[in-house]
């Protein structure tokens, strides 16, 4: 799959509550680099986030909740999906204080996403990026 300048990118990150923060600035990351003619597909499986820290988190992504895109905001070009697991499907899994439930949502990213995207990168809800994204979703793979 060959990904060009104007294709969709999609991101698939996992946090609950306690990473709200990190989450709401990873992604403001991602979008900061984000070039003009891409469109950010960012899939946010959900593992018990606030109502209010997801608003917060999409206030500081400049996202219109109405229609789940931006606005005419210099983020523009970003649809936000908020992916609810079945939590019961992680109940043999041991959580810690270091690792919480969402820690293991990425192991269900294929059954969580839609069936149409061809590749998604995932990355943790701590992790700032200080670069352009797109490189590394048209990264040859064989």
């Amino acid at each position: 799959m060959t990904i060009k300048d104007t294709d969709d990118l999609a991101v698939v990150i996992s946090a609950d509550d306690g990473y709200a923060m990190q989450l709401a600035v990873a992604v403001r990351s991602i979008l900061e680099h984000l070039p003009v003619s891409s469109h950010l597909q960012l899939f946010v499986i959900d593992g018990g986030i606030t109502e209010q820290n997801r608003r917060r988190c999409e206030e500081s992504w400049g996202v219109d909740t109405t229609d789940l895109t931006t606005s005419d905001d210099p983020m523009a070009g970003c649809t936000v999906r908020w992916v609810q697991p079945d939590l019961s499907q992680l109940a043999r899994f041991e959580a810690s204080h270091h690792f919480t439930i969402a820690t293991y949502f990425r192991f269900f990213v294929g059954d969580l996403l839609p069936d149409h995207l061809d590749r998604v990168l995932y990355t943790d809800p701590d992790v700032l990026f200080l670069g352009d994204i797109s490189a590394l979703l048209r990264m040859d793979l064989q």
